[in-house]
């Protein structure tokens, strides 16, 4: 619900024009691709709204100063955050729920938290809902598309506005990102794998048995986008980014995350609605694809993705 209340309020914000939904909200309301709930919203805020072109720092060939100008950019979202953002949100949510809430900005994730009192008492399910907005991911392709919440989908005469349209990350750009994400993670030295990670192999297992990955594997291009983009902004030590390429990648976890991913996995089926593939079958799918990918170094020139 309060994804409801959360859009709507996006839809009066006189700079709605540059937030998009992205990642697994997307995937979920925009596209019904995946059967999960997840208190995790993921926005993007175009740069542009800041004075800022993305393409300049990509462009940067230190990667100092890419670096500096990435943190220029984040703290000036931190300022639109605080003066122009979450005023609004307050103002909207304290004119739509009866119940407390508070609303918290995390400075050093560039998240905002709403805090709610929870029904649940559980690890897995918080009691907030984190809105993940960052001006460090890409725009395009996007759409707009009418969602709307799950409560209000099956309780639509409790609520005066079932739907609203906002702008949405389209799949196939999820796909290659969660890709590059995966080969990120199977390269992993210590196995400790972040807490909810195990949504990215479920979420691409999903769109792999959907028109998505039909789509993904003709746009190579889009491919490549992706890993400079990550390349830039969130290269690790351990990535092996290089190797991010049709013929090398890898996608497969490492045995030493698998432990950890299970039980992430065991702890995480309680968010799907519906039948859950088991922890192997979602591996098994994730393996395959890996192949199908790097078959595709057979079909483009390797120095394409240099």
């Amino acid at each position: 619900m309060c994804l409801l209340y959360i859009g709507l309020s996006f839809n009066r914000f006189e700079y709605k024009n540059f937030l998009e939904f992205k990642g697994g909200t997307s995937l979920s309301k925009g596209y019904d691709l995946i059967n999960r709930f997840s208190e995790d919203i993921d926005v993007v805020l175009k740069a542009d709204v800041l004075n800022v072109n993305l393409g300049d720092i990509i462009n940067l060939e230190s990667k100092n100063k890419k670096s500096k100008h990435a943190d220029e950019l984040n703290r000036k979202a931190i300022a639109f955050y605080q003066e122009k953002l979450i005023p609004i949100l307050k103002r909207d949510l304290e004119s739509e729920l009866e119940s407390d809430f508070n609303v918290v900005l995390d400075e050093k994730d560039l998240a905002i938290y709403i805090q709610y009192p929870s029904s649940f008492r559980n690890e897995y399910v918080k009691d907030s809902v984190k809105l993940e907005i960052g001006p460090l991911a890409a725009w395009t392709p996007c759409e707009t598309k009418e969602i709307s919440s799950f409560i209000a989908q099956e309780y639509p005469k409790l609520f005066e506005t079932v739907s609203f349209p906002v702008l949405i990350t389209k799949p196939v750009r999820t796909f290659w990102e969660k890709v590059v994400i995966m080969h990120q993670e199977a390269n992993r030295v210590d196995g400790k794998v972040p807490m909810r990670y195990f949504r990215h192999y479920y979420d691409l297992y999903c769109m792999n048995n959907s028109f998505v990955k039909k789509e993904a594997l003709n746009n190579i291009e889009l491919l490549n986008e992706v890993r400079i983009f990550t390349i830039t902004f969130y290269n690790r030590s351990w990535s092996r980014f290089e190797e991010a390429v049709p013929g090398t990648f890898k996608l497969y976890p490492n045995e030493n995350s698998i432990p950890n991913l299970k039980k992430d996995y065991e702890n995480m089926k309680q968010m799907i609605f519906g039948d859950s593939p088991s922890f192997e079958e979602v591996l098994s799918v994730i393996k395959k694809l890996e192949e199908e990918i790097n078959d595709l170094g057979k079909k483009y020139e390797y120095r394409k993705f240099i």
